[in-house]
């Protein structure tokens, strides 16, 4: 399976090994500059943390915290 899709977005497994702090760092750092660009993926990995977070005893990293909560946008 390809780590990334044709239209650039990661794959289902580049998503878990990033929620799951399992990334290189290079990776995670490709990964996060994507995110920062993409609100569907944001949404997704998002999504991810929130079931990582429901299924695990322990804490998530604190570098995920920040994608869990929604952002807010600018009153037009």
């Amino acid at each position: 399976m390809s780590r990334w899709s044709v239209d650039g977005c990661p794959s289902e497994d580049v998503v878990a090994a990033y929620v799951a702090d399992e990334l290189e760092a290079l990776d995670r750092e490709v990964l996060e500059e994507h995110l920062d660009g993409c609100s569907g993926c944001h949404a997704v990995v998002a999504e991810w943390v929130r079931v990582f977070a429901a299924s695990q005893a322990e804490e998530l990293p604190l570098s995920l915290i920040h994608i869990s909560e929604p952002t807010r946008q600018a009153e037009i």
